[in-house]
């Protein structure tokens, strides 16, 4: 209790000394209250003392700034006329000085100008806003002259080298083809995607940006109309002139229409040049100019370059207008076709360039020409075909070869092909077919117009027999070039066969006509007896039928000797009827000798160019053929079953061996989808014996198949990696192939007196090879018709025994191509009483003619070598083609046309048999071996390739080859000059012992060099051999065929044909009495500064370029006939 009482006693306490904190914490309050009261009362009085004062404050700082605003909008002005001062003289003084501050005068005075426009309150606004105007007018009149005159001054023409240095290196005129800028045909089908163009600068980098300055300020003082002027005259003509520089005319219809043909096929090939350069150079650099002077002003850009090149895409396209205006013609039609290439080619390129709605004009100006060039085209190449059927010329010609309306519609179409894509795009541009089909129907019925013009022209022919010739000279010439060409995939198969059966059939005719009548002098009617009876036929009737027969013959030789058949395969088509002179001469009842010889003789004689094997085929031919052999294959992969025109075969399993056609087979590798078996016959060990076999036996041939060369050539190029020891399988067939060429050749010698000889297991190449010289030979022995032949068989039996064989006699020969075999009989004779042949030798090809001139004079031991000689001859030239009969040798000839002329030199170079091939190899690998250094100097004489024809003969004698220089002198008669002419021989023996001679030439080409060639002499003078290599009968072909070249080119000039270019005179340097020098007196070249051996080292490099260019010509000649010569085969049916 006394501790609570405590508690609250201190409790109240310490509440009375709260109290009075409180107390006297309100006084203090109070009182500061009352202080603070005092001061507001101070205070409110200061701040009425103060106001006064603070109002003066405020009045003195706000002049201050309005003081202020007023000097730095002085200052303003005051710079402003400075500037305006410093600019007008700077203006007065003129941009040509100083360009850059001319137009930043020109932006100071327009700053000016802007400044005191927005400050018009100020006195002399007015008038300096008036005088800046009045300097920006004659800056700008200044500025527009200036532009102009800069412009202008860089707006010179392009010099034409310098748009020729800009264009691709293949497209420059010192590398491009043809003539006149003419493209050439073989470069229609090339892209021209990857081709880069580099553009000219047509004005320099340093004055672009001046331009672009001045042009913009032009603009931004509304002078646009003034630019537009300016640039358009000065632009504008630049491009003109550099076009009318180029080379560029504008020509009308009416021009086009008075130039001569050769004249407007040059301007045309030079036309289609200057549109590449204008469009893709010239247009394309003037729209980079245009883009950089009016950069970031696209509308007005594109309006000025527009305008600028207006006039000169007008000028351009006037000559493209012109021509698909004018006169519609056969030639026009692919100059139209390269014309409307080149337009299609740059249409997209100019479309971009002229991409902008103002040159709308100028894209329609172009599309528009590629259509009516296209419409020209299309409609010429249907006209053509209206010509080809109403052609109506004149021309005749009298032998019955390839008339010039067949040759040139040839040419057309392989023409047509090499421009077939343009075609198959004009078909696809106003067609819907197939262009395919399109091209194949217009070439189809080109060629039956062709046919059916053919078939007119035949009936001028009186002669029935002619009617027949000249129409199958034609088709087969028709029929032989579209095998060669692309035509062949685009006409097919099938197309191709029936027209070599028309040919066919027109051969039949002639046979029939020619022969029949003929043949039936040999028949005799034996009354009351059989046909095998001779009893009842008298001496005098079988004499007058021998005589009526002989005279018949030589009526018909005298006749057709004179026409031609230039092909070989029409010359075994159209021979004498195999299949009615058997009969008819089987009837005939003659005395026991005579039908033993002169009936079997005649008789197999007319026979023996079967229609199958009575012609030569070439190596591609054979292959074709040998295509259809059976082969092994194993398939990869399995195969649906191949339904083609030869037949079915599949289905093909996977490692299941099967039977197939080698050009399947083929096929199916090239796709690996296959291997292929070799046959038995191609291994080593079978070969090898196959070798010993024929190299053990002389007179017999080993077994192999028919086509055994053509095979293995087939597998070792597309199947090699399939063949065991494919080295050594190649060298022994290549020996085999040697071995029994040798041996057919040494058969072939042995001619003299009686021989029989039977030649089984021979290949088709080695049948291709005896067929033309048996042939030949038979169809000279043939020539039995001067009536004492009869005479002397009548009294034969009254001469002495020992006289009766003294020459070799001929009986018949058969060729069995199935089953290469050949038999033989030589059974001619000689009449002992003068010596004098039954024979009557001349040329063996004179279409389907027989005959030639009798051999005078006695026959002794040395007509066995003439028989030799000709049988030599013959082998090494195949056939002749009958130059003789109708090339006459300086006289005028109506046959020169100089196409036709330069398809006998292709086709002359066709027919060098393979020992002369071999040879031309051999000759070009020497001369090609020979070096510098290694020439022999003569010691006298100027240089005239002597020394590398010694060369060439020191290396010819090296490998065996009796070579030698031979040097011919001839003494000038009449209108022939003498002189003298040296080349090379090589003499050749035979097991008889007698010699040919084969000639070499190392400049062949320079003997038939004339003035002011015409250009296809000088495409056919290119076409002839850089080294003649072969026989003199060959080397008399091509002189004949030069020398009337030669007349048509002088002529075409009005010159007459030179003596040093006839006939005559060029057989001299041949035909003349030679001496044969094989080591002449020679001095090494030591000294390198000798001019003789510049000249020397000059013409080996000469002739070395021009041999290589030849062979890289023939190689890739050879590659694109092969392709065109092989169908393809593969003609599947879509799995």
């Amino acid at each position: 209790m006394g501790f609570n009482d405590l508690t609250m006693e201190t409790l109240r306490d310490r509440a009375a000394t709260m109290k009075d904190c409180l107390a006297r914490s309100q006084i203090i309050t109070d009182s500061m209250t009352s202080i603070l009261g005092s001061f507001d009362l101070r205070l409110s009085a200061l701040e009425t003392a103060m106001r006064p004062t603070q109002i003066k404050t405020h009045s003195m700082r706000q002049a201050h700034e309005n003081i202020d605003k007023t000097l730095k909008f002085a200052d303003a002005v005051l710079v402003q006329f400075d500037l305006v001062k410093q600019a007008e003289a700077e203006i007065l003084r003129g941009p040509h000085e100083d360009l850059e501050s001319y137009l930043e005068a020109v932006n100071q005075l327009k700053n000016t100008v802007r400044f005191f426009s927005t400050n018009k309150n100020l006195k002399s606004s007015i008038g300096v806003i008036t005088h800046s105007t009045t300097l920006l007018q004659k800056a700008s009149l200044m500025l527009e002259e200036e532009f102009r005159q800069l412009l202008t001054s860089c707006s010179k023409p392009v010099e034409t080298d310098r748009l020729l240095d800009c264009l691709p290196a293949s497209l420059r005129p010192s590398t491009a083809h043809g003539e006149g800028g003419k493209k050439n045909p073989l470069d229609h089908n090339k892209s021209a995607e990857n081709v880069v163009y580099r553009p000219p600068n047509l004005v320099s980098s340093k004055i672009i940006p001046l331009l672009h300055d001045l042009a913009q300020q032009m603009l931004q003082t509304g002078q646009q109309q003034q630019v537009f002027i300016i640039y358009r005259e000065a632009r504008s003509s630049c491009m003109e002139n550099s076009l009318k520089k180029l080379g560029v005319e504008k020509l009308g219809k009416e021009d086009v229409q008075k130039m001569q043909w050769e004249v407007l096929e040059a301007k045309i090939g030079n036309w289609i040049h200057f549109v590449r350069i204008a469009v893709k150079l010239l247009f394309a650099a003037e729209r980079k100019v245009s883009d950089q002077i009016f950069e970031g002003m696209e509308s007005f850009m594109d309006q000025c370059f527009a305008e600028a090149t207006a006039s000169s895409v007008s000028l351009l396209l006037s000559f493209g207008e012109a021509i698909a205006k004018s006169k519609r013609s056969p030639e026009k039609l692919f100059v139209l076709l390269d014309m409307y290439e080149i337009m299609k080619e740059v249409q997209p390129e100019f479309n971009t360039l002229y991409a902008s709605i103002s040159a709308a004009e100028l894209r329609e100006s172009v599309a528009a020409l590629t259509k009516r060039l296209a419409e020209t085209a299309q409609e010429t190449f249907v006209d053509f075909e209206e010509a080809v059927d109403k052609d109506a010329t004149k021309t005749a010609v009298l032998d019955g070869t390839v008339h010039p309306l067949t040759s040139y519609v040839i040419n057309y179409v392989k023409f047509l092909f090499d421009y077939q894509s343009t075609l198959k795009q004009l078909f696809l541009e106003f067609q819907a077919a197939d262009p395919d089909s399109q091209l194949a129907k217009i070439t189809t019925r080109i060629l039956q117009a062709l046919q059916n013009n053919l078939d007119g022209k035949s009936k001028h022919y009186k002669d029935q027999a002619l009617t027949q010739i000249f129409m199958m000279n034609n088709i087969h010439y028709v029929v032989r070039s579209v095998r060669r060409s692309e035509a062949k995939d685009m006409l097919g198969d099938d197309w191709v066969q029936i027209h070599r059966r028309v040919v066919q059939q027109h051969a039949n005719q002639y046979k029939r006509i020619s022969w029949s009548k003929i043949l039936q002098c040999l028949t005799v009617q034996v009354a009351g007896g059989d046909g095998n009876s001779n009893a009842g036929v008298s001496r005098a009737t079988v004499k007058e039928k021998f005589k009526t027969f002989n005279t018949q013959f030589e009526e018909l030789h005298q006749k057709q000797s004179q026409w031609s058949v230039p092909d070989n395969g029409s010359k075994s088509r159209s021979g004498a009827p195999s299949q009615t002179a058997p009969p008819l001469l089987s009837r005939a009842s003659h005395p026991p000798h005579l039908r033993q010889d002169l009936c079997i003789f005649y008789q197999e004689t007319m026979a023996g160019q079967s229609e199958l094997h009575g012609s030569t085929f070439s190596a591609a031919e054979l292959e074709f053929l040998a295509e259809d052999e059976m082969i092994e294959i194993v398939p990869n992969l399995r195969i649906k079953p191949l339904s083609l025109i030869c037949g079915d075969f599949g289905p093909f399993q996977p490692q299941i061996p099967t039977q197939v056609p080698i050009w399947l087979a083929v096929a199916l590798k090239k796709r690996g989808k296959c291997t292929i078996r070799p046959p038995d016959w191609m291994s080593v060990e079978k070969l090898t014996q196959v070798l010993e076999a024929e190299r053990d036996s002389a007179s017999s041939f080993e077994a192999l198949p028919f086509h055994y060369v053509e095979i293995s050539r087939l597998l070792f190029d597309h199947a090699r990696d399939d063949i065991p020891e494919v080295y050594m399988v190649r060298s022994l067939i290549e020996d085999i192939k040697d071995v029994r060429f040798h041996k057919i050749g040494t058969g072939l010698e042995k001619l003299s007196s009686r021989t029989y000889a039977m030649k089984l297991n021979l290949s088709a190449m080695e049948v291709n090879v005896i067929r033309p010289f048996v042939t030949g030979s038979l169809e000279t022995f043939y020539k039995l018709t001067s009536p004492e032949i009869i005479q002397e068989s009548e009294s034969q039996e009254y001469r002495q025994p020992q006289t009766a064989d003294r020459g070799p006699r001929v009986g018949f020969f058969v060729i069995d191509g199935k089953f290469g075999s050949w038999w033989w009989r030589m059974d001619c004779r000689v009449c002992p009483a003068t010596g004098d042949p039954w024979l009557m030798m001349g040329s063996g090809g004179s279409g389907g003619g027989v005959g030639g001139q009798m051999l005078g004079g006695a026959f002794s031991h040395e007509s066995e070598h003439d028989l030799a000689a000709m049988v030599s001859d013959f082998l090494e030239n195949e056939s002749s083609c009958g130059a003789d009969s109708r090339c006459s040798s300086d006289s005028d000839s109506g046959f020169c046309e100089l196409a036709h002329l330069a398809d006998k030199i292709s086709y002359y170079k066709v027919l060098l048999d393979q020992h002369g091939i071999d040879m031309l190899s051999v000759v070009n690998s020497l001369i090609l071996s020979i070096k510098a250094m290694d020439l022999e100097f003569m010691r006298c004489g100027s240089c005239n390739t002597s020394c590398i024809r010694f060369s060439l003969v020191k290396l010819l004698r090296l490998s065996g080859y009796d070579a030698a220089v031979c040097t011919s002198r001839w003494q000038g008669t009449g209108k022939v000059p003498g002189g003298d002419h040296e080349y090379i021989d090589i003499i050749n023996y035979n097991g008889s012992g007698n010699s040919d001679r084969l000639i070499i030439d190392i400049d062949f080409r320079s003997h038939f060099e004339i003035a002011r060639a015409v250009p296809s002499y000088n495409r056919i003078l290119n076409s002839l051999p850089v080294v003649y290599v072969g026989s003199l009968t060959k080397l008399k072909q091509f002189l004949q065929v030069m020398v009337e070249a030669a007349k048509s080119s002088l002529k075409q000039n009005s010159m007459p044909l030179p003596p040093w270019r006839s006939l005559a005179y060029l057989q001299s340097k041949w035909h003349s009495p030679y001496q044969r020098q094989t080591h002449p007196e020679l001095e090494p070249v030591s000294d390198p500064f000798v001019t003789q051996r510049k000249l020397c080292n000059g013409h080996l490099n000469r002739l070395k370029s021009l041999i290589q260019f030849e062979l890289e010509t023939d190689r890739n000649h050879l590659k694109k006939h092969v392709a065109r010569v092989k169908v393809d085969r593969w003609r599947m049916k879509t799995p």
